[in-house]
């Protein structure tokens, strides 16, 4: 099985690739030509951006479940739809909450980097992106991660492609950079749509004979959903706290430096694509947990090599940028908090599909309170480096849940089934 689970992970890894190579050959180079306070406003953007997408966080895994089944086909498209249309509801939903939330914001904090008009754009390619990660959803749990991440890659080559063009040739404004991300975001949306009807029309992996399964319900789906967003709010803490803080220069330099942990981050997810289907079938489900834990762990090792040449990374990386010494030391010491936080990615896993949410959900809000706690006192003494020891909270939550956990600890040698 394992080596059917990494070649359909390989079209998965082939985006990533291509992403890690667009945030260190690309972004630095757009960001100087935008300036620092224009790259600020696009920097706090995808911030946001990143924590609205805690949808697809969380209805993601969900999606897997269900659409991996053996369903009659009636019952497939029916399952599609309906995921498709919580999802529609929840990004128009989220996206009212957070104008509301940063109009609020702005003015208790004026210097927040994000206008009108940049507040428009991104709530507009947060609307095209969660449909597209639906459709793309849809293409992975039916076998199908080639396809997807064909056209994942090829439209996020779009987007960067408009977006640089307004750019270079109209003007470096954050408000262009983002109209060409709603342009490409559109078209995805049009054509995977058009796919989509077709595959929807002529699937027949199915058998007659499996037994209906119930559709995920709105209580689950609000649960995966608490849980997904308070994941990312603790991952995208530190930008939000240093771009109300930190004067528009230095934080534009940290959130251009912490682009590549969401990154690497992102890593997981062929992973996740390929594993979370076979966690949804009992005669399979014990060897995916395992293969869970031992993928993590090959994932967390480069993190300690990349920690290791910090010092010769980061300035061959920004060398347009002016860094002063102890960005080296912060990018660092980053890397090795990320090494934690990979490692312990299967709890998370293992507590969605055991659907141990009120567990999930306490531990998650109380590793935000202390975040936030060590944000409010420790920003003035520590300026940036205060996001080393938020970045280790959900290590050591990990490492207490599974002290506290026995099913959990048995999962390194075998799976107990979900209940």
């Amino acid at each position: 099985m394992i080596r059917r689970i990494w070649w359909e992970a390989m079209p998965g890894y082939a985006y990533q690739l291509l992403v890690l190579l667009l945030t260190l050959i690309l972004i630095p180079w757009q960001a100087k030509v935008l300036g620092a306070d224009a790259w600020a406003v696009v920097a706090f953007a995808w911030s946001l951006h990143a924590l609205l997408f805690a949808l697809d966080l969380a209805f993601g895994p969900l999606l897997l479940r269900d659409l991996a089944r053996d369903l009659p086909k009636p019952v497939l498209v029916a399952h599609y739809l309906h995921f498709h249309q919580r999802y529609r509801q929840a990004a128009l939903i989220l996206t009212a909450m957070a104008a509301l939330l940063l109009a609020v914001g702005k003015q208790l904090r004026p210097q927040l980097p994000m206008d009108f008009a940049s507040l428009l754009l991104l709530a507009a390619v947060f609307q095209f992106q969660v449909l597209n990660a639906c459709a793309t959803g849809f293409w992975n749990a039916r076998q199908a991660q080639w396809r997807a991440g064909f056209r994942s890659a090829l439209f996020l080559l779009l987007k960067h492609a408009l977006a640089t063009t307004f750019m270079l040739f109209i003007e470096p404004a954050a408000s262009l950079y983002l109209l060409g991300f709603v342009i490409g975001a559109g078209v995805e949306w049009q054509l995977n749509r058009r796919r989509l009807l077709g595959d929807l029309a002529a699937e027949d992996r199915f058998r007659n004979d499996q037994a209906t399964e119930p559709v995920t319900g709105v209580p689950e789906l609000s649960l995966a959903a608490l849980s997904a967003f308070l994941t990312l709010l603790g991952s995208q803490l530190d930008r939000l706290w240093f771009a109300a803080t930190l004067p528009a220069a230095q934080f534009a330099l940290y959130a251009l430096i912490a682009i590549p942990f969401a990154a690497y981050l992102s890593l997981q997810m062929p992973l996740q694509r390929s594993l979370l289907p076979r966690l949804s079938r009992a005669d399979g489900s014990a060897h995916a947990m395992r293969h869970y834990w031992q993928a993590h762990a090959l994932l967390a090792l480069p993190c300690l090599g990349l920690a290791w040449l910090s010092p010769w990374v980061l300035p061959l990386w920004l060398h347009q940028h002016q860094l002063g010494a102890h960005w080296p030391e912060l990018f660092r010491q980053l890397w090795l908090a990320l090494a934690g936080t990979v490692l312990m990615g299967p709890v998370g896993a293992w507590l969605i599909q055991t659907a141990r949410w009120r567990v999930l959900i306490t531990t998650q809000f109380l590793s935000l309170v202390a975040q936030a706690l060590i944000f409010t006192l420790g920003t003035n003494q520590w300026q940036v480096f205060a996001a080393v020891p938020a970045a280790w909270v959900p290590t050591i939550a990990g490492i207490l849940l599974i002290l506290m956990q026995p099913e959990l600890r048995r999962t390194f040698s075998r799976h107990i089934e979900p209940r």
